[in-house]
């Protein structure tokens, strides 16, 4: 019921019953990160940092102080953490809290890039985040790259940095990454390291030099699935036109085929 409410009061865009669910919630103070591990509690938490304007969801932030990382890494509780860092950057107190919060979480970045949950809000981070917040993450997967790129969960982080930063931001994981014929090799022995550079060459980052990293691939990745794709997704114009820019080369000339 609960829940409802305030879903019903963010759809209608009713500012004056902000106060009176304000009044429904406070049977939860004290109690923030105990609702946050129930079955269905935690669905209030999340709606009410989702809804609800800064300024009301302070208690809520004040309890995940010194808990960031664990709620983060908890399976209801990353939907709530993620969702404070829209609140950061405000005035009052309440965002003090929840910038604090979205600190801790920074502090653990790199192993929370290879969390299961933790993933969520670094992802959060690269989209919503501050440029602070995004410099941060992006040091904490150059911070041990190929372990990152090739973990089952750090792999995902990387196709949001791709989607989302530009290349400036992106070159010192994209040197990283393809800097040396060994380190490809690596990748494309490894699943999670092909969906990395799929969606490297998805998102069309230095795509004159991903394209001479990968021509000597060729074989290597056509001897997989997931090589395949990525030599499918090389072969479209749009990315052939881009990694052949002023090279004069055909497609084929450039994937070694």
């Amino acid at each position: 019921i609960m829940a409802s409410r305030l879903q019903s009061s963010a759809a209608q865009q009713d500012q004056t019953a902000h106060p009176d669910t304000c009044d429904l919630l406070r049977g939860l103070q004290g109690h923030v990160v105990e609702a946050l591990e129930h079955d269905y509690a935690n669905f209030v938490i999340r709606e009410a940092v989702k809804v609800l304007p800064t300024q009301y969801i302070g208690f809520i932030a004040s309890e995940l102080v010194g808990n960031g990382v664990s709620m983060a890494e908890h399976g209801f509780g990353c939907r709530t953490v993620l969702r404070l860092v829209k609140h950061c950057g405000q005035e009052g107190e309440a965002s003090r809290y929840a910038e604090e919060v979205i600190r801790e979480v920074l502090g653990e970045a790199e192993d929370l890039c290879r969390s299961e949950y933790g993933k969520f809000t670094m992802e959060e981070l690269l989209q919503s985040g501050s440029a602070e917040h995004r410099h941060r993450v992006l040091q904490a997967l150059s911070s041990n790259l190929i372990r990152n790129a090739q973990d089952q969960h750090g792999c995902s982080v990387f196709e949001k940095v791709f989607e989302v930063c530009d290349e400036t931001a992106t070159s010192r994981i994209v040197d990283g990454l393809i800097g040396s014929p060994d380190t490809v090799q690596s990748l494309i022995k490894s699943r999670c390291g092909k969906f990395v550079l799929r969606d490297l060459v998805k998102f069309g980052h230095h795509a004159e030099k991903v394209h001479g990293a990968l021509r000597p691939c060729a074989d290597q990745l056509g001897a997989s699935k997931g090589g395949r794709k990525i030599l499918e997704l090389l072969a479209r114009p749009e990315c052939a036109a881009r990694g052949v820019a002023g090279q004069g080369h055909s497609n084929s000339v450039l994937l070694g085929v």
